[in-house]
């Protein structure tokens, strides 16, 4: 069906326009409703993945999760249609471009207001969905779309995942785009949630302050490498690339960067007021607008002789004054007097009599040893001091459980090398190959951190 749509193609009640783009799973066309004349953009499943369950269960779910977001950030579905083996989703029509088109066009760097505006409405998009239980899980610049005023959507929630959904992939297998994936969608997958979206989005602001994503391939590299740094290797601070970036907006896209999840922002919100307080230090974030009274309201108590009602109210005050102590004195003269008090006699007590005295205790030995025959007397304990608790016969507590070790650098590669698919055999020799090559570079003399820079440009 793909291939026979062409301009003026009709869809149910839709007519086909102009294609606005495609990728492996589908293609999109700005078109048109019929009678209602409304432009809407219509994205087509492939013929070849519509005979496969799996990717045509993923379509419907998109539409499904995209329909039921009603956020100013993200593009709604409409309508879902099906004409015999093809598949359609309906959704509202951006008028403008993707931001990946917007990078490529100004030449990759983006100006700072257009961070600014497209950051924040991002992560508010993203906070929404999370809300929803929705993970995103491909946030990256052909899902972002930008009208010309700047205004950002977010789009294309085909490989999202609900809150306790199946993953409809095989297990083990990293979902995304390398570029802009984060370490635990390579190396854990099971393990992704809202904030592997804030890392695959820190990404993107990455790429949009310095005209290129945090880790890229060398000449004659593979996505391989692309992995590896998103594993185990800090990205280059932006400012190293472009000096104009605040340090403030370095610091929070380091942030979003960070290799564990729990270092990284908790929110899409969150992100916002930092990415906010980041480019504008001087406007507090996170709270309401200070209400300003009306012209002339603050002054209209100052000044009451603008009118003849608000000459009166001293005398009125006074009088409501007078009449309120009137009721007091008369409330008080007509409270019952208090009960007389009766004396009585309390009795003396006599004090004891007097007993005999008890002799002082004998002072001790002056060599300070006790007589020949009699045990040492210790002093008596003095009151109020506590007696020693004596050790309790409870069993001993059990030991703690072992601390989970870190998967180590050589089992993080390899993770990363299964995650492409490639067999067990094939990730060992790719294994042996990096660690001779790095046993050599040791041997020249050079320093570790030298011999992975080395390691990261060559071939």
């Amino acid at each position: 069906m793909l291939a026979a749509m062409q301009a003026g193609h009709r869809v149910d009640k839709y007519v086909l326009e102009r294609k606005l783009g495609e990728g492996g799973m589908a293609e999109v066309w700005r078109a048109h409703h019929v009678e209602l004349g409304k432009v809407v953009a219509i994205k087509c499943l492939s013929t070849r993945l519509t005979a496969n369950p799996e990717f045509e269960r993923r379509f419907l779910n998109e539409g499904r999760r995209q329909a039921g977001l009603r956020h100013p950030n993200i593009v709604p579905v409409i309508d879902f249609l099906a004409q015999g083996d093809d598949r359609f989703l309906v959704m509202d029509y951006v008028d403008g471009e993707s931001l990946a088109a917007r990078q490529k066009r100004l030449g990759g760097r983006l100006p700072l207001e257009l961070v600014d505006s497209v950051g924040q409405d991002i992560a508010l998009a993203l906070d929404y969905a999370h809300q929803r239980g929705l993970v995103h899980r491909d946030v990256k610049p052909s899902n972002i779309l930008l009208e010309e005023s700047g205004k950002a959507y977010l789009t294309d929630f085909g490989i999202a995942l609900a809150a306790g959904e199946e993953r409809l992939t095989r297990t083990g297998t990293a979902v995304g785009t390398v570029h802009y994936m984060s370490p635990e969608q390579i190396a854990r997958p099971r393990e992704i949630g809202q904030r592997t979206d804030i890392y695959s989005f820190g990404c993107v602001l990455y790429e949009m302050l310095t005209g290129r994503p945090p880790f890229v391939a060398g000449e004659g590299d593979t996505e391989f490498s692309v992995m590896t740094g998103h594993l185990m290797q800090p990205p280059q601070p932006p400012r190293a690339l472009n000096g104009e970036i605040p340090e403030a907006v370095e610091q929070v896209v380091l942030k979003c960067l960070a290799k564990e999840p729990g270092d990284r922002y908790g929110s899409g919100e969150e992100l916002a007021r930092a990415l906010r307080r980041a480019f504008h230090p001087d406007v507090s974030t996170g709270q309401l607008p200070s209400m300003e009274l009306p012209a002339g309201a603050a002054t209209h108590w100052a000044a009451p002789g603008r009118s003849g009602r608000n000459r009166l109210w001293p005398f009125v005050l006074a009088g409501v004054l007078l009449a309120a102590g009137g009721a007091a004195a008369w409330f008080w003269s007509r409270a019952p007097e208090p009960p007389p008090v009766v004396q009585q006699d309390v009795p003396r007590v006599q004090p004891p009599e007097a007993t005999a005295e008890v002799p002082p205790p004998p002072p001790p030995p002056a060599s300070g040893q006790a007589p020949s025959g009699d045990p040492v007397q210790r002093a008596a304990r003095p009151p109020g001091v506590f007696k020693p608790v004596k050790p309790s016969s409870a069993e001993p507590l059990a030991p703690l459980p072992p601390v989970p070790q870190e998967p180590s650098p050589a089992e993080l590669r390899l993770r990363a090398c299964r995650a492409m698919g490639l067999s067990e055999e094939d990730c060992l020799k790719r294994q042996r190959e990096e660690d001779n090559r790095r046993r050599a570079c040791l041997a020249l003399g050079l320093s570790e951190e030298q011999c992975a820079e080395r390691l990261k440009k060559s071939p």
